[in-house]
């Protein structure tokens, strides 16, 4: 029971949901889109606010870069990962190399994938 004349704590968010709005930011998606997964109420500008207060702004600067998950089997993972060892780069570099450079210049997806 709350005193009178008390303000309310501040609402405190469980550890999955605050696991949930890290994985889903972390997959690139934006605040609008969360608050829309999430569908119990937190709006987008609190889920803003709350991934600020974890500094986590710092790590990515650019507002233009957007991180784009590729889902990979553990085998598919450890072969690119060999190719991209053998360049001296980390695999994301590798992949990001790949997808802009054959991607951009000249869609070579039909190129490279049967159809």
């Amino acid at each position: 029971m709350r005193k009178l004349n008390h303000p309310p704590f501040d609402p405190r968010w469980p550890n999955t949901k605050a696991i949930k709005v890290g994985w889903l930011a972390g997959r690139g998606n934006q605040s609008t889109d969360i608050a829309r997964y999430l569908a119990d109420g937190t709006t987008a500008e609190t889920i803003r606010t709350q991934l600020q207060r974890a500094d986590l702004e710092k790590i990515g600067k650019d507002r233009n870069i957007i991180y784009v998950p590729i889902r990979l089997t553990a085998y598919e993972r450890k072969m690119l990962g060999r190719l991209a060892q053998a360049r001296g780069i980390p695999l994301e570099q590798w992949l990001r190399d790949v997808c802009v450079n054959a991607g951009i210049p000249n869609d070579l997806y039909d190129a490279v994938v049967d159809p």
